[in-house]
């Protein structure tokens, strides 16, 4: 008898949330329309949606000038193809003109291709292959990039050469035999950079579970039915 009882007070707890959240969703429900009544007729209009404000513009920011030196310098190595695979070798670069131009690394950029040279041998021209290396160097000004420009016409090849092996077997690259055979005369250029930040995606919205509360709310009625239990035993 005391557990019949009991299930029925759990069943009428569960009945009367049930339908205290029924009229809450008819409460709900009315309360998206507005009636407009007079004497004669009853007209039902839906309230018109709230504006959503104005986006705030997003700052953006000037481009920004910076002032390098450019130039070329052609290699002579046993596998041009290789050599301009090598990172090492890349890198080796990289730094042996930073050294040379008395930088830091951060401040130089090279790019390694294959190119073709023509040279004497044996009385004939013949076509051989080459690294060509493109570099880069960020300076502070436009007087300070002239300097750099009288300095790096300057430079020696076998120097040169010596830096980029030496720099290479540091990184732990292969051993190349490397020939400089020539070192372009660098300019002083402006370039144009934009400091823009990317856009960043919006956060996906975070989901509510709203069933997870009803549930909670059911077993609470249902534990409170329970626990009246031993007195009706």
């Amino acid at each position: 008898m005391a557990r019949t009882i009991a299930i029925l007070l759990a069943a009428f707890a569960t009945s009367a949330w049930a339908g205290s959240h029924g009229m809450q969703a008819m409460d709900n429900m009315t309360n998206d329309t507005m009636v407009v009544v007079d004497e004669t007729t009853t007209t039902t209009t839906d309230q018109p949606p709230s504006p959503s404000p104005s986006p705030s513009p997003t700052p953006t920011t000037p481009p920004k000038e910076e002032t390098v030196v450019t130039g070329t310098a052609t290699l002579e190595v046993d596998d041009p193809a290789a050599f301009v695979a090598d990172p090492k070798a890349k890198e080796g670069v990289q730094t042996a003109i930073a050294e040379m131009a008395n930088v830091p690394t951060s401040a130089v950029e090279v790019t390694l291709s294959v190119g073709s040279a023509r040279r004497l041998e044996a009385r004939k021209l013949q076509d051989s292959s080459v690294v060509i290396v493109t570099y880069e160097i960020k300076v502070a000004s436009a007087t300070v990039g002239a300097t750099l420009v009288d300095s790096v016409k300057e430079w020696e090849p076998a120097t040169l050469a010596t830096a980029i092996t030496t720099a290479i077997t540091e990184a732990g690259g292969d051993t190349y035999v490397v020939t400089v055979t020539e070192i372009a005369s660098p300019e002083v250029t402006t370039v144009t950079v934009d400091p823009s930040p990317k856009d960043s995606k919006d956060d996906p919205p975070t989901k509510t579970d709203e069933s997870g509360s009803h549930r909670g709310s059911q077993a609470c009625i249902i534990g409170v039915g329970l626990l009246l239990m031993p007195f009706f035993a």
